[in-house]
């Protein structure tokens, strides 16, 4: 019964790692896109609107980016704690 339930951490742990990496490459692409449209706005529109939006954006990445990186982390920790009470 504890086996299967490691294994089934192990593989959670392999999926997470994976969507992160995968989401990681697109996340470069639509950032790179969003600044690139933002800068075109800036050079049309008020410019201090948009750098608001811009500063946002990068606000909402950096919060993700550690969301993601704790979500790591506390799943190393369960792999140990469940690796321990075997």
């Amino acid at each position: 019964m504890e086996d299967k339930e490691i294994l089934k951490i192990k593989l959670e742990n392999s999926y997470l790692r994976r969507v992160l990496k995968s989401n990681n490459t697109l996340n470069k692409l639509v950032y790179r896109s969003l600044v690139l449209y933002f800068v075109i706005l800036a050079v049309e529109v008020n410019q201090d609107t948009v750098l608001s939006i811009l500063g946002y954006i990068l606000i909402a990445t950096f919060l993700f980016l550690i969301e993601a990186k704790v979500l790591v982390f506390a799943s190393k920790i369960l792999r140990f704690r469940k690796a321990d009470d075997v």
